[in-house]
């Protein structure tokens, strides 16, 4: 069980940036996981998402096997931790282990007090995302 960490996110702009980013982060996908009770890789949706990492930055396509794999396990066999492996990629390119509050949303919370600026409130574990939130104020 991890520590949670507390994160608060406000963002100005003009309307139309904030439209285009609340679009960005809130965008439905699609992803694979590992399901450990299956022991198996499946397909999870998530239709409404407030605000997602994986909506700033994901493993490239070409990378998403990688990606999946269960710390570095392949059927039982060690493959090792490779660069794309997820604890490797979400550490590395988020900052921290898991997407917001494990993907699940409930403890995250979105206000807009005017269309030119909105806040979001959102867990992560271990540690705050700084990475994550660097590559999102670079996006035009």
């Amino acid at each position: 069980m991890p520590n949670w960490v507390t994160n608060s996110l406000s963002i100005e702009g003009d309307e139309e940036q904030i439209k285009k980013l609340k679009e960005q982060v809130g965008a439905p996908y699609e992803r694979n996981v590992y399901d450990h009770e299956k022991k198996e890789v499946v397909t999870n949706k998530y239709p409404n998402p407030i605000f997602s990492f994986w909506n700033i930055c994901r493993p490239p396509d070409d990378k998403l096997d990688e990606y999946e794999q269960r710390h570095g396990f392949v059927d039982g066999k060690e493959t090792g931790h490779t660069e794309f492996n997820w604890y490797n990629f979400n550490n590395r390119e988020w900052g921290t282990k898991w997407d917001v509050a494990n993907v699940d949303y409930q403890d995250t919370t979105i206000s807009e007090p005017s269309p030119t600026e909105v806040s979001y409130g959102f867990q992560t574990a271990w540690s705050p995302p700084e990475e994550a939130i660097q590559k999102l104020s670079v996006i035009s």
